[in-house]
């Protein structure tokens, strides 16, 4: 019996897996088409010029700037500009490969959890999860931070289901990696000292020579971060003096922007997206400002059919997501007895990437254990059709977004990008003015001669400010003082955003930027 079926065993195999490699192949090259590297959409402009500092070997983490503590995104990206160079496809490598690997990692969870077909699906879901796929081609320190936490979790469950030491290990190390890519990555922490204890308590798992070993690769990789630390900045504790140094002071507007009923309403705003006129079909030209998709929606139904169900199999996703949604909607970025201080933690939408593999999990599990529950055969093909209805509805309005969403962050791009081919052919001598927002400009320009360029001009705020012979890159749209001088500048260059619809080029607006050439006879005064 077991000769018969051993190649059936093996067809299955490689038919999963060859699936697989497909997800991943498709992630990858979606990431390489769309690829925009450093956006408007976090902090990419500052990842890049410490990413550009790795790559020429003069990196250095400073207390003054928190982002330089993000070493496990800086690193990396370093990396790629090293060995090809800085610009759109290397700025965005990092993400692109965090993305492809999570997919793997996703589908390896849900193996171990549940078998390989609720895997295969959650990969294949997670790889259309518009938050995901949009934040994947840029440098977003999110994607890079979602890997560690899925590899965290991934390695946990192989140590205990095997009593593995080196899982164990490797799960220690990367609950550590996991902040060193964004703060956010502390929310891991939560998450595993919520599951460890229920486990301890339910005499699961107990402290062992086994067990310790998830203690022993956490303290290995703090104690590689406290020696790097010290051997690049002489601190070898900035990442958390620094960081909550940062984070303490009890009232940030640029931190805390919203009241705290508006701040409590972010995150179910941004995972349910929809008004009261009812859940209407997405066009590529209307999901706005939406990353989440129908997404959420199916959550809450996937896990409502589990826990009727009563699936133990769910356990993890659901603790995961739960404490992780708990911690993002009330947890502080900043607490104090005395005097007594609770700051709600900053929100933006990519935090969620920390909960986007078991999200696609339990929606996948929820399919698989509906389809195959019942064993008529013309029920089976009624809840199969059904399935593969809601699942195409699914993909569709996903796409939807990310397009959109892809559309909006190339059209902000085009005219740097554009800026960026016009400045590149003349001598690396050339003045260039520009506000620091336009900072990406330098990326596109591969850091040659970064001496040259002038941010948020120089202080400059009249004509005379800026010397003859200078290029000066300026906002189309939004106020500037310069704004006067353009009248006697030399107009150069001025992108149209004619390739893309109205309404992406309307996102897009604030960043569309005029390229104006200072000639001698404008400022015969003025110098450098």
């Amino acid at each position: 019996m077991s000769h018969k079926e051993k190649p059936h065993e093996q067809r299955k195999k490689l038919i999963v897996y060859g699936m697989l490699s497909l997800i991943v192949l498709y992630a990858i090259g979606y990431g390489v088409a769309f690829a925009i590297g450093p956006s408007h959409m976090g902090d990419d402009v500052s990842y890049s010029f410490s990413a550009h500092y790795v790559s020429i070997g003069t990196f250095m983490q400073t207390a003054g700037d928190i982002l330089t503590l993000r070493i496990l995104n800086i690193l990396p990206i370093g990396l790629f500009y090293f060995l090809f160079g800085a610009g759109v496809l290397s700025s965005a490598a990092w993400g692109i490969t965090s993305f492809a690997l999570s997919a793997v990692l996703v589908f390896l969870i849900g193996k171990e959890i549940y078998n390989e077909y609720v895997g295969l699906l959650a990969s294949f879901l997670f790889s259309f999860f518009p938050l995901i796929a949009i934040y994947s081609t840029t440098m977003s320190d999110n994607i890079p931070m979602m890997l560690f936490v899925n590899l965290c979790i991934y390695a946990l469950i192989k140590g205990m289901k095997g009593k593995s030491r080196a899982w164990y290990f490797v799960s220690g190390a990367a609950a550590m990696a996991a902040p060193l890519t964004t703060p956010q990555g502390f929310i891991l922490w939560v998450i595993l000292a919520v599951y460890l204890l229920i486990e301890l308590l339910r005499r699961k798992i107990s402290i062992n020579k086994v067990t310790l070993f998830l203690v022993a690769g956490f303290l290995i990789a703090l104690g590689a971060t406290l020696l790097f630390n010290y051997i690049n900045a002489k601190a070898p504790l900035i990442t958390f003096t620094a960081n909550a140094k940062y984070y303490s002071q009890t009232y940030r507007p640029d931190l805390i922007p919203l009241p705290l009923g508006e701040a409590l309403s972010f995150y179910p705003g941004v995972m349910f997206p929809y008004n009261n006129a009812g859940l209407n079909l997405l066009s590529s030209d209307t999901s706005g400002g939406n990353t989440t998709g129908f997404f959420f929606y199916l959550l809450i139904i996937a896990a409502a059919y589990l826990i009727v169900k009563r699936d133990k199999h769910s356990y993890l996703p659901i603790l995961w997501i739960v404490v992780g949604m708990l911690y993002l909607e009330f947890g502080p970025q900043h607490f104090s007895i005395s005097p007594f201080s609770y700051v709600l933690s900053h929100r933006l939408d990519r935090y969620l990437a920390m909960i986007a593999a078991p999200l696609t999990l339990l929606i996948s599990a929820a399919f698989v254990k509906f389809v195959t529950s019942s064993s008529d055969k013309e029920e089976r093909y009624i809840k199969i059709s059904l399935s593969a209805v809601v699942l195409a509805f699914l993909l569709y309005t996903s796409l939807q977004i990310i397009v959109f969403q892809h559309n909006v962050a190339s059209a902000e791009r085009y005219p740097q990008l554009q800026a960026a081919d016009y400045l590149n052919k003349l001598p690396n001598t050339t003045q260039i003015y520009l506000d620091p927002g336009y900072g990406d400009l330098t990326t596109f320009m591969h850091f040659n001669n970064t001496q040259r360029f002038w941010y948020d001009y120089d202080g400059a705020t009249n004509c005379t400010g800026i010397p003859s012979g200078a290029y000066v890159l300026l906002p189309r749209y939004n106020p500037n003082p310069l704004d006067s001088c353009t009248g006697s500048w030399q107009l150069v260059l001025a992108p149209q955003l004619t390739n893309y619809s109205s309404t992406a080029a309307s996102f897009a607006s604030p960043f569309v930027t005029n390229l104006y050439y200072v000639p001698a006879v404008t400022n015969k005064t003025s110098g450098k």
